[in-house]
């Protein structure tokens, strides 16, 4: 079966992908199944899962144009664009990659709407108004004109005989004040100031020993002490360690420095994919072998020149000639794409 996977044109804000069928399944409707070919993994309503899972069934629409099933954000809004994936559309299977011009749905990658919460303004509480008060001004009136009364200072009492009386106790209270003091120095003189407390010693703990360098230079824990370093590194790591390393711990290290932009990394999933005996000697080097995808060779070569990697150049030379043989669709896009 031949399938293409195309926008569906009536949904132009995206999340919606028609699949055109070739030839035209005998059943009304079908079930979709979409597995991740790096991976291994199927796609489920949470996202990638060991175990398989089917969308569905879809409806199929024959018409003039063929027949064609319509998908929808379950799977459109979770497959990133260049993914190679294998269909199952019914009992056929496909090996593909996903297009970029299928677009997700704006806003969040899962279903449902966005809610807006709305809220309600609390009434304001009436406030009481008082009225302002009127001030009437009178007018003085023209030519009549009223001078104020001249104020008398009053004049201060005469002294009292006795006001020396007050000053004389003052005084005396003052002398006795001094004398208490000095009697209380004489009585009780200054006692000698404590000496300060000596300050406590705090003891520095010494640094901790570095942990010693893991005895088996294959395990994950070694491995993982190359992840900033440069690629070449980690892949004479792995060609060491070829059989005795897990291929997930191999293949993650390989995932890191590709995504990161190294071209030799993205070189060596070139050679992973690569149709010729290019894939079977890397098995033999570093114990990871893919199905051979010529198409997904291509881009991995390309983005490696790109990155800088002139080694890539040769192989990506040698993977278009084989493609130029190749008349299916996937063969097409790959040369437009990653040929020119």
């Amino acid at each position: 079966m031949r399938i293409d996977i195309r926008p569906d044109p009536s949904k132009p804000m995206g999340g919606y992908a028609r699949l055109d069928l070739e030839p035209a399944p005998d059943t009304g409707e079908a079930s979709v199944a979409v597995r991740n070919v790096f991976s291994g993994q199927y796609l489920g309503e949470d996202g990638w899962q060991p175990t398989r899972a089917a969308f569905g069934p879809y409806p199929v629409v024959t018409g003039e144009d063929g027949a064609h099933l319509i998908v929808g954000p379950e799977i459109v809004n979770q497959i990133e664009e260049y993914t190679p994936v294998e269909l199952h559309v019914g009992e056929a299977s496909v090996q593909t990659s996903w297009p970029d011009d299928v677009a997700p749905a704006p806003g969040a990658a899962r279903l449902g709407g966005i809610t807006a919460a709305s809220t309600q303004r609390g009434a304001e509480p009436e406030k009481a108004l008082r009225a302002p008060q009127r001030v009437e001004e009178v007018a003085e009136e023209p030519g009549e004109s009223v001078e104020p009364d001249p104020v008398t200072p009053p004049t201060p009492p005469p002294p009292e005989r006795g006001s020396r009386v007050p000053v004389l106790i003052g005084a005396l209270l003052v002398l006795l004040g001094i004398a208490a003091a000095l009697a209380y120095l004489f009585l009780f003189p200054d006692e000698p100031e404590p000496e300060p407390e000596p300050e406590p010693v705090v003891e520095v703990a010494p640094d901790p020993e570095p942990e010693p360098a893991p005895s088996d230079p294959c395990s994950a824990e070694a491995v993982g002490q190359l992840s900033d370093g440069p690629f070449t590194e980690i892949r004479a790591r792995l060609e060491e360690c070829s059989g005795s390393m897990s291929p997930d711990t191999a293949l993650a290290m390989v995932e890191q420095a590709a995504d990161a932009g190294d071209g030799a990394a993205l070189s060596l999933f070139g050679q992973l994919y690569d149709g010729e005996e290019t894939a079977a000697s890397i098995e033999d080097e570093i114990g990871l072998t893919f199905a051979s995808n010529d198409p997904i060779a291509a881009e991995y070569y390309h983005r490696a020149v790109e990155a800088g990697a002139s080694e890539a150049e040769p192989l990506l030379a040698a993977t278009c000639e084989r493609l130029a043989g190749d008349g299916s669709d996937l063969a097409r896009s790959a040369r437009e794409d990653y040929c020119q």
